[in-house]
This record gives structure tokens, C-alpha cells and sequence, in this order.
């Protein structure tokens, strides 16, 4: 049977966070010298947090669909094996 219902909408919504944090980032070494080490530190855990946020979204999604096709190929497999 054909599915009529739409595909998932995929969340890529982190990717601008990074950026923002990335762009402020270059404009803040060249201005604000004394905060370098502290605006480093902050962005790279702001970019780790946002990647580990997107691969745990993917994932859930990605289980999520792994159930849900493993959930209609077991109701076939059901109703063919009870046909015959």
C-alpha cells in the first residue's frame, strides 16, 4: 500500500547559531582583545552543544523511523504468513 501522508520535516534550524556565534566571534578578536581567550572557550562549547543537539535530533528521528518501518513490515509479514 502506498503511504499518503508527507515525509518528515528534517530540523537543520542550528546551523544559523553557528554562524552568528562564528561571525560574532571574528569580529570580536580583532576588537576586544582581553576577552580572546574567554569568547574561544564560549564558542567552542557553544558549537559542541549545538552539534550535539542536531546529532541527538537526527537520531531521534532516525530511530523513529527505523520503528516505524519495522512496525509495517512486521504487520505484513503477519497477514501474508496468516494467508497461506
Amino acid at each position: 500500500m502506498v503511504s499518503t501522508t508527507a515525509p518528515a520535516k528534517r530540523e537543520c534550524s542550528v546551523f544559523f547559531p553557528w554562524f552568528a556565534l562564528v561571525s560574532f566571534q571574528i569580529l570580536a578578536l580583532f576588537h576586544f582583545h582581553y576577552f580572546q581567550g574567554v569568547l574561544v572557550v564560549y564558542t567552542i562549547a557553544v558549537l559542541c552543544f549545538g552539534g550535539y543537539v542536531f546529532y541527538l535530533k537526527r537520531k531521534m528521528n532516525a530511530n523513529k523511523e527505523k520503528s516505524e518501518k519495522k512496525e509495517s513490515t512486521t504487520t505484513t509479514d503477519v497477514g501474508a504468513a496468516e494467508n497461506q
